[in-house]
């Protein structure tokens, strides 16, 4: 899935292909499958340090 995104459907949009872009990807996804990061824990901590600004 993450060639398709960055060989086919982003040069085709004039984006044009960046390898450590792609590496990049892959380890974030595989990260994300082994639990060491979770893109919902970094949304949560900017709202909390939204709401005590305040």
């Amino acid at each position: 899935m993450i060639y398709q995104i960055f060989r086919d459907l982003l040069p085709v949009q004039g984006m044009p292909e960046r390898p450590e872009q792609i590496a990049l990807s892959h380890r974030m996804l595989e990260a994300m499958r082994d639990g060491g990061i979770a893109l919902c824990a970094a949304g949560k901590v900017s709202a909390n340090k939204s709401e005590e600004s305040r």
